[in-house]
């Protein structure tokens, strides 16, 4: 129901933008003089980046009502092609895809857009924004086409996405009386290297779908210009750098040999405010005075001709098994679940962020935009309500094991080798490789190679794992392999589980489907984020395992049962079973209570009622020792657990109608994701930090009790006692924990300085 609301809620906005857009009168950004000019007049643009994409819809309004407040008169809006076309063909544009009736109240709110469709985005997002579907076999390509180039399987993908993105957005362009004045090509190719064939060939795709006078830019760091743009009239070069190398004259002068004479208005298009962070690394504070001092030379250079896009103006999260990565050499660093970026507006819509950062950057910016511009800003918005509710009461506790066929396809995927999680159709989450191992070819194999120690074996993957991967044998944990780390496990060979024969001469069905003789294998892979920065054929970052050879010394390994666990509304799938089982147990203590009564009944009348009950048995009973065999193996399993628990929230509704937005400690768990109402909040990972809490919007909670999921992979409590969760009102970024990290983290590169020395997107 919650959803149905926000649905009319959104498609109300997406109808009003779109009047207000009819009704508006046309207006055509063009460049005289090396300014900006619109409708006659010179106009700086003064923008701010913002992720609609990691804002809750609900949220929107807020958000953009802070941003008006700090003075700006535009926002810089990336439109990620993963969002919007999450398998191959299908196309949203619900929810937190519903870029139109973000924009609307954008346009509502005066605010003017500069787009950026890309089709790669880079914003620290999942792959840079490309669909995780490309890496498919079944897809045109077969996987391994040409990523950011015209290779013409990629090209005809990227020319369906922008043809429906387009079309949907072709009334907000301001030539048809919206607020998109000016429309990205790319995303700061000059990393990839030279190929304007490429950039040719989208501009060509851009010009076909959008109105005639559309504007069209690029922008790059000025080092790696002039492999990034077109140069000519046709697209405007711009520059982006920040408060770490404020060389102003030098960077625009570079942006200047590659626009005509008299058509380069000075634009930083990405000026960042804060930086990224990685887990391990501590969370970035950036300097306000070094900020607040570039952007007051920035706006009042030459004659105030300068236009500038504030990166980031409001962050977000990054929900769901969204969050992008960097690879540096064999060395992976998966970015945070926040993207507070430690800007101006926090995660949860605060000016500026509690003790990163030194003084509040939006109180400083607000102050050197209005003395620049003249223009007083709008009123700000109070502070966002933000509460504490408590701790979580903890239900339930189910190894992720006994609930595989849950969360998985049922018995999963057979086959003969394993292969990485996109040719599964899977685009994020874990995914857990089974096979059944027989122990005496195993023991022959080891024989004859002359390996065989004390009962020990070694486990070869063959390829570092994308990008942990727990290996567990019988449900016994045997370590854990990071991606660029060691490919290579020795584990322990476990005890034969013999059989056991029961007082009616039945054997018990083997415990987890252990046959006598045999021993399992578990391997669990956690997908944490695809790279970001990307190129060519070498951009691809698959997940899941990336060797089909997996080897227990000699032997190699056949017969896999594949689970991908994309863990899509994992509390609703989980009750649904709960039911299931109690439905059993009630038609099984049904028919134990009419063979009990059919016992005390005459002996023709047993006879005949004693067939229908046993059959009624016999129906259930398999279910039932199904049960029992898991619950005898639970006791050795050491794998990832899933605690089930609620959360009371009693609070009054604020004036908008939504309830206060939240955080959840996590300093007490490991590594893992979170689920609140089956809203996937983000992946954790405490015991690298730095951050510590997960935020918790205010529109997915609900007034009463709330469902709360914790999949634990790292470190699961071994009791419902053990586990410790508790909502409260302030982030904590200042981790790891003590009492499960003594190591220090690994030091943080200078974030300003990173620059010139790696691919930031």
């Amino acid at each position: 129901m919650k959803f149905i609301a926000l649905a009319v809620v959104v498609a109300l906005a997406v109808g009003q933008g779109l009047m207000v857009s009819a009704q508006s009168k046309p207006k055509i950004l063009t460049i005289h003089n090396n300014k900006f000019m619109l409708d006659g007049k010179p106009l700086q643009i003064i923008s701010g980046s913002i992720h609609y994409f990691r804002i809750h819809p609900s949220h929107w309004r807020d958000r953009l009502l802070r941003v008006q407040a700090m003075g700006l008169n535009a926002i810089t809006v990336y439109v990620p092609w993963n969002v919007h076309e999450p398998n191959v063909g299908r196309f949203v544009w619900t929810g937190f895809a519903d870029v139109q009736a973000f924009l609307s109240i954008a346009h509502e709110l005066g605010l003017y857009v500069l787009l950026r469709p890309g089709p790669y985005i880079c914003a620290e997002w999942d792959f840079g924004g490309l669909p995780w579907w490309l890496a498919s076999p079944k897809v045109i390509g077969n996987g391994v086409m040409e990523l950011r180039n015209n290779d013409a399987a990629f090209m005809l993908l990227v020319k369906s996405f922008w043809s429906k993105l387009f079309s949907h957005l072709y009334s907000f362009m301001s030539s048809q009386g919206g607020p998109i004045i000016m429309v990205q090509v790319e995303n700061e190719y000059g990393f990839c290297g030279l190929n304007p064939e490429y950039l040719e060939d989208l501009l060509t795709i851009a010009r076909k779908s959008l109105p005639e006078k559309t504007m069209f830019f690029t922008v790059d760091p000025p080092n790696v210009l002039k492999n990034g743009t077109l140069p000519g009239p046709d697209v405007l070069s711009t520059v982006d750098f920040g408060p770490g190398w404020c060389d102003i004259d030098k960077h625009f002068a570079a942006q200047s040999e590659y626009n005509p004479r008299h058509r380069s208005p000075p634009m930083c298009t990405e000026f960042y405010t804060g930086w990224l962070t990685h887990w391990g690394e501590s969370m970035a504070n950036t300097s306000t005075p070094q900020l607040i001092d570039c952007a007051d030379r920035l706006l009042n250079y030459a004659g105030k001709s300068a236009s500038v896009s504030f990166y980031m103006v409001a962050g977000g999260s990054n929900f769901g098994f969204r969050a992008g990565g960097n690879v540096d050499g064999d060395r992976f660093a998966a970015h945070i679940t926040s993207y507070d970026y430690d800007g101006p507006i926090s995660e949860s819509g605060d000016y500026g962020q509690p003790g990163i950062g030194g003084g509040n950057k939006y109180d400083e910016l607000r102050r050197v935009i209005h003395k620049a511009t003249g223009a007083k800003p709008p009123a700000k918005p109070p502070r966002p309500p933000v509460r504490g509710w408590g701790p979580v009461r903890f239900e339930r506790r189910d190894s992720l094991l006994d609930v595989l066929e849950v969360l998985g396809p049922g018995k999963g995927i057979y086959d003969e080798f394993p292969k990485f999680m996109e040719y599964y159709d899977q685009q994020g989450g874990l995914i857990l490789y089974r096979t059944h191992v027989d122990r005496e070819d195993l023991v022959r194999s080891l024989a004859a190679g002359g390996q065989q120690s004390a009962g020990l074996t070694v486990l070869q993957l063959g390829s570092s794992p994308h990008d942990l991967a727990t290996v567990l044998v019988n449900g016994k944990r045997q370590g854990t392999l990071k991606r660029g780390e060691s490919t290579v496990l020795t584990i322990a060979l476990p005890d034969l589980i013999e059989p056991r024969v029961l007082e009616d001469g039945s054997v018990e069905p083997p415990p987890g489907g252990i046959s006598p003789g045999q021993i399992r294998l578990d391997i669990i892979v956690e997908a944490l984020g695809r790279s970001n920065g990307l190129c060519g054929a070498s951009g691809f970052d698959t997940k899941g395992l990336q060797n089909e050879t997996v080897m227990l010394d000699n032997l190699v390994l056949k017969h896999w049962a594949v689970y991908p666990l994309p863990m899509e509304a994992p509390s609703a799938a989980l009750e649904r079973n709960d039911r299931a089982i109690l439905e059993t147990r009630r038609l099984d203590e049904s028919a134990q209570r009419r063979l009990r009564r059919h016992a005390r009944q005459p002996q023709p009348q047993l006879l005949i009622a004693d067939s229908e009950v046993q059959a009624e048995l016999r129906r259930y009973s398999e279910q039932r020792s199904i049960q029992e065999g898991a619950n005898h193996l639970r006791a050795l399993e050491e794998g990832p657990a899933i605690f089930r628990g609620v959360l009371e929230v009693n609070a009054t509704r604020t004036l908008s109608g939504l309830l206060p937005d939240t955080y959840l400690d996590m300093s007490a768990w490991g590594r893992g994701v979170v689920f609140v109402n089956d809203f996937n909040l983000g992946w954790y990972w405490s015991s690298e930090g730095p951050q510590m809490t997960l935020y918790v919007p205010g529109p997915v909670l609900r007034e009463g009790s709330n469902s709360i999921l914790v999949l634990e992979t790292e470190s699961p409590p071994p009791t419902l006692f053990d586990a410790k969760l508790v909502s409260v009102r302030r982030p904590n970024f200042a981790g790891p924990h003590p009492a499960l990290k003594a190591r220090d983290p690994r030091p943080l590169l200078a974030p300003w300085s990173r620059f010139f020395h790696t691919n930031r997107h």
